[in-house]
């Protein structure tokens, strides 16, 4: 979920959803190789994102043979806030 704020034209992620891969050593976020190379983890803020998700961690639960758990957070801690600005 996604607080939007009209007035400073802002959001703030108050929960997010991820798929997590379960065998034997524990649990480990899925994801896919985007057209470049980077590795993109199965997360979503929004259920929009979410639904797109769903088909993709499907195919990957069928392609690895394993558990795939849809997994919900939500309770946020900001930890620390890096200034690329004044690196």
């Amino acid at each position: 979920m996604i607080d939007l704020n009209p007035q400073e034209n802002t959001f703030k992620i108050k929960e997010i959803w991820a798929f997590l891969s379960v065998d034997n050593g524990g649990e480990g976020i899925i994801g896919a190789l985007n057209d470049k190379g980077y590795f993109v983890p199965f997360v979503a803020a929004d259920k929009q994102r979410l639904l797109t998700l769903m088909p993709e961690a499907q195919k990957i639960a069928k392609n690895i043979n394993k558990k795939v758990k849809l997994v919900k957070f939500t309770t946020r801690e900001d930890i620390e806030e890096i200034d690329g600005r004044i690196l």
